[in-house]
């Protein structure tokens, strides 16, 4: 195949794996408003605090296509450079999911 059918082969691949986003974050509200506004998933926000420094802090998680976690990541880490962000991998997910139309 050719390289732009093969570049295409891989992103519809990637469009469909998930992974999920462990988010640890001091500035929760700025860091869900950026998500929201940006990205057509849900996000979930505990709070807590930091066992080691004992202050504030929010734990927030989501699920993401694999293919969107870059942006996610410069979107986040520009709303709060301290950030701090997991990503693993998802085996099974059920549920709703909201995957943009191919153009």
């Amino acid at each position: 195949p050719s390289n732009s059918s093969a570049a295409s082969d891989v992103y519809k691949r990637q469009r469909y794996k998930r992974v999920m986003l462990h988010i640890y974050t001091a500035k929760k509200d700025e860091v869900v408003d950026t998500y929201l506004e940006k990205f057509h998933h849900g996000i979930t926000a505990l709070d807590g605090y930091g066992g080691y420094s004992h202050h504030p802090v929010s734990y927030l998680t989501a699920v993401v296509s694999s293919y969107e976690v870059g942006d996610v990541l410069e979107a986040l880490k520009e709303t709060d450079p301290k950030i701090i962000v997991s990503v693993t991998k998802v085996e099974n997910f059920i549920g709703r999911f909201y995957n943009k139309p191919l153009d």
